[in-house]
Parts: C-alpha cells; sequence; structure tokens
C-alpha cells in the first residue's frame, strides 16, 4: 500500500502549511502588506490553527510523484482524490472514524503483487470500507488529517528568514508574497491581501523538484455522502478472501 508515500506526502504538505495561515480584514487591504514577512508568517501560522475545513490541492514536478485534492475539517472528515500517477488512483472519503475509499485498477495492479489483479476483479466499481483501526484504511485516511497539520503548524519554522512582503496576484487574486530560503529549499507563500488572509498558494523548491499547494473553501462544510451498502465491501471481508 506505499504507506509510507503517503506519509511523505503529508509531511510535505505539512512543511508547506507550516508558512501558511489567515489575518484581519479590510477591503482596502487588510495590512500585511505592511508588515515584515516575519509577521505575515506569526499571524498567518495563528489563523490557520483556528479553520474548521479547507480544500488542499497539491502536486509536485518530481517525475512518479503524486497529487492530492482533499477537503478536511477538524472533526475528522474528508473527501477527495489521491492521484499516485503511474501507481493509480483512490477516491477517499473519511467521517470521523469511518472511512471508505476506492482504488483503480492500476492501483491495485501495482501495489499488491501478483494478487492485484484478482483482487480488482473482486472490487472494481465498489468503496472498501471500514474504519482507522484497519491498518489498511488508517494509512490512506492519515493523509487527510487537518488536525494533526495544524499541530505541525510552525515547528520547523523558528529561524527562518522571510523576505518583506511584496503585492502582486495568483489567478486573479490580490495577494502579498514572502519568501525564505532554508537548508536549501525554497519557499514562496501567497496570502490574500484583502478580507480575511488565508494562505492562496505556497510553493516549495528543492533540488529541482517544485511542491505546489493551493488552498481554498476555508470553512466549509465537507460534504457528507457516504457510499450505499450496495456500493461497499466490507475490508474485513476482503481481508478474508485473500
Amino acid at each position: 500500500m506505499r504507506n509510507q508515500h503517503k506519509k511523505s506526502a503529508l509531511a510535505a504538505a505539512a512543511v508547506l502549511l507550516a508558512v501558511t495561515g489567515l489575518s484581519a480584514c479590510g477591503s482596502e487591504g487588510n495590512g500585511l502588506a505592511e508588515k515584515s514577512g516575519k509577521e505575515v508568517v506569526d499571524e498567518a501560522g495563528k489563523a490557520l490553527k483556528d479553520a474548521k475545513s479547507v480544500r488542499m490541492k497539491m502536486d509536485t514536478s518530481e517525475e512518479g510523484a503524486f497529487s492530492i485534492d482533499l477537503a478536511m475539517d477538524g472533526d475528522g472528515n474528508c473527501a477527495g482524490v489521491i492521484d499516485q500517477g503511474e501507481a493509480g488512483k483512490v477516491e477517499l472519503i473519511k467521517q470521523g472514524e469511518k472511512v471508505w475509499m476506492k482504488p483503480d485498477q492500476k492501483f491495485w495492479e501495482t501495489q499488491s503483487g501478483p494478487e492485484g489483479a484478482s483482487t480488482w476483479e473482486l472490487v472494481k466499481g465498489k468503496y472498501l470500507s471500514g474504519t482507522t483501526e484497519d491498518p489498511m484504511m488508517a494509512g490512506m485516511a492519515g493523509t487527510c488529517d487537518l488536525k494533526a497539520i495544524q499541530e505541525d503548524i510552525g515547528s520547523d519554522d523558528e529561524d527562518a528568514t522571510w523576505s518583506d512582503p511584496k503585492e502582486g496576484e495568483v489567478e486573479g487574486q490580490s495577494v502579498v508574497t514572502v519568501e525564505s530560503t532554508k537548508d536549501g529549499e525554497k519557499t514562496t507563500l501567497h496570502v490574500a491581501a484583502e478580507g480575511t488572509a488565508y494562505p492562496v498558494q505556497s510553493i516549495g523548491e528543492e533540488s529541482g523538484t517544485q511542491s505546489k499547494v493551493a488552498f481554498s473553501e476555508w470553512d466549509k462544510p465537507v460534504a457528507d455522502e457516504v457510499p450505499s451498502e450496495e456500493e461497499s465491501l466490507d475490508v474485513a471481508k476482503l481481508e478474508q478472501m485473500g
């Protein structure tokens, strides 16, 4: 299941999230442009920890790497897609401790060894259902743990040096931008310059590889639709079949 690979994705997202966040508002600007880069980051981190939910889209330029598109909240709910490129794609839904995931054929064939093709024949078209107590489900569900990300905010940031904010636009949205380089990694952070200063985009660059995280749908409820019993297969039954 390559759980370590998935944990690496969460860690990468957390590193980028560690320099992002929110602040005060105002129709003529929220004042971030007049602050120092460190003050922007400090305000951002504090407010991000208070966010109730967010949709996070992450992708990297690294060959064979994967992307994620997940909406998650602080109550343990999550919905979206994890795309591992040549290693397959998984639709993921989490409501509290309950988890549903729907890997595609490529996922099973590349990550389940010789049994992958036969497993696909058993589950194709259905979600696996279970809880975070099951190792198979927990590894994937851990990718969308908003509280874990919030707890990691600022943990690796104390000695970073940030540039003064510059005003600009990202996809038509007014932002202030701050930059930092630490241990060979450059981080560029764009934060909304009007209204609530939510992070808009964070870009990390290291050794020729770029990781980009875009943020949206702050404090909006995560979709609560879950697959029916007819659309699902209990993961415990699948494990018995194996």
